[in-house]
């Protein structure tokens, strides 16, 4: 009875390998672009970047990213509400939607937060050299962050596009 659980095991596992033809991919992928939306009428002229990695599966893929894309007002500096890059973390989930022999293209969504401002208003500001009065942290404010991602991929390299309401990027990726 144990040997035939144990063929029966051991056979389930090798038609599910066989199956699989193909092992899941990481792309690790960085970005440039620049500001759109609400961000690109402020003072903030920075290019706006990314860093990714996405996970990738024959059907479903996941990953994350961050970047620096938008405008956060920072009053933690002695002038009040200047303009710098804000950052986002972000969720991504891509679906395969076109293939070819030796390629793919897929399509998703991209969901997160971007930091909006950064102030002292519960400690108020230090006279020493702090960001805030006794070096304690700011308060920070956070919007919510959303896009599209598409990626073509061939061999080991991936070129996409990462467009967000804060900004729009050229990606690069590697596939390893």
């Amino acid at each position: 009875m144990l040997v035939a659980a144990g063929l029966f095991t051991f056979s389930l596992s090798a038609m599910a390998q066989h199956s699989y033809s193909r092992p899941a991919q990481n792309i690790f992928y960085v970005g440039a672009g620049s500001s759109s939306g609400e961000a690109s009428r402020n003072e903030n002229d920075d290019t706006a970047w990314s860093l990714g990695w996405i996970y990738k599966t024959r059907s479903l893929s996941f990953g994350v990213d961050i970047a620096g894309e938008g405008t956060s007002y920072d009053s933690t500096t002695g002038y009040y509400n200047e303009p710098r890059q804000g950052i986002s973390l972000n969720l991504i989930a891509i679906t395969p939607i076109m293939r070819g022999r030796r390629w793919t293209f897929d399509g998703g969504v991209l969901l997160g937060f971007v930091q909006s401002g950064r102030s002292c208003e519960s400690t108020g500001r230090s006279y020493l050299g702090y960001t805030c009065y006794a070096d304690q942290d700011p308060d920070t404010e956070y919007d919510f962050n959303y896009g599209a991602v598409g990626l073509w991929t061939s061999g080991s390299i991936s070129v996409g596009l990462r467009a967000t309401k804060e900004s729009t990027q050229a990606i690069l990726g590697m596939q390893f």
